[in-house]
């Protein structure tokens, strides 16, 4: 029996060792192929190419920007080593397929405090002109942006950001229903909508009034807003569509069993995610919607296409990541 437990102990270290070896492989390969693209696509050849080809057989509809948001994410492209070559750049890692045409996802490993801070604002503003650039060659319709993004570059030059439809809201709004169904159904309980006077939010706000439910607005930038502490239901039902982090500031207000449903990118951390525990709260990701990625994103995405890409409206179902 001694030698059996000892075999069997053999075994799973070896698959172990295995496991931890591909994964190391394909991190290694990810970030060297992110390098060589990057390398590639300082020159505007292969757009050139790629727009010629557009035109002929127009398939491609938009470029989507995306931002690694955190050190995790920045780690997952990128050797710290190579963090500057890459940080102000937008490099090609992707492509994806939504509705009937497809759209070239690119990224740079900026976290929020990269491009929220006011010195970096010269090397931002080149990366947005240099991706309009793209876009304009490529002859697609939509240049989109991830995160916080989009309202950064309203406040600082409105005219890089295009009127066009955003669908998060629409997601959102599906999403709530999913998870109401799922945990509430017929219960009592109110909707909690955090982040509520931005610009997502008051979008949502608008969406969630039009099928009858009057969400219940609490934002960290616009204090006079309303406390989860003055709530008198205990079923609540808290939309996170903030900014990341803004949830830490009303933990201590949240009442055991409150489900959360966070569209905010990145996820929680783990910390956090480590209170919902301790306090029996229930939470879910918005990774995205359903949609063909290639390769597809990593960590909170969960192989979904976020919501802030999608350029049809025939877009797919929400995909909710159980997080806590």
């Amino acid at each position: 029996m001694q030698v059996a437990a000892i075999h069997d102990c053999a075994i799973n270290l070896s698959g172990r060792a295995r496991t931890r070896c591909s994964f190391d492989i394909g991190t290694h390969l990810r970030r060297i192929a992110v390098v060589v693209l990057s390398v590639i696509c300082r020159t505007w050849v292969p757009f050139i190419l790629l727009g010629a080809l557009n035109r002929v057989f127009p398939i491609l509809a938009s470029v989507f920007f995306c931002y690694a948001g955190n050190e995790r994410y920045a780690n997952h492209y990128s050797y710290p080593s190579c963090r500057k070559f890459l940080l102000w750049f937008p490099s090609t890692i992707g492509i994806f397929r939504q509705g009937k045409k497809w759209g070239l996802i690119c990224a740079a490993p900026i976290t929020e405090l990269d491009f929220t801070d006011a010195k970096n604002s010269a090397n931002l503003l080149r990366l947005i002109r240099r991706l309009q650039r793209i876009k304009g060659i490529l002859g697609v319709d939509k240049l989109s942006f991830a995160g916080i993004l989009p309202t950064i570059l309203n406040r600082r030059w409105p005219e890089t950001i295009a009127r066009g439809e955003d669908h998060t809201p629409e997601v959102v709004r599906r999403a709530v229903h999913e998870v109401r169904r799922k945990h509430f159904n017929s219960s009592p309980h109110d909707v909690v909508l955090m982040g509520g006077a931005g610009r997502i939010g008051r979008a949502v706000q608008n969406c969630l009034k039009v099928d009858g439910i009057n969400s219940i607005v609490i934002d960290p930038a616009a204090p006079a807003t309303a406390s989860i502490k003055r709530l008198s239901s205990t079923n609540i039902l808290l939309v996170d569509v903030s900014r990341y982090g803004a949830i830490q500031r009303y933990l201590d207000e949240m009442p055991p069993g409150t489900v959360v449903l966070n569209e905010v990118f990145p996820e929680p951390s783990s910390d956090v995610l480590s209170e919902f525990k301790n306090k029996n709260i229930m939470a879910y990701h918005i990774a995205g919607v359903t949609a063909d990625v290639y390769p597809s994103l990593p960590l909170g995405y969960g192989n979904a296409l976020p919501c802030c890409a999608i350029h049809s409206s025939n877009m797919g179902e929400p995909i909710l990541k159980r997080i806590a």
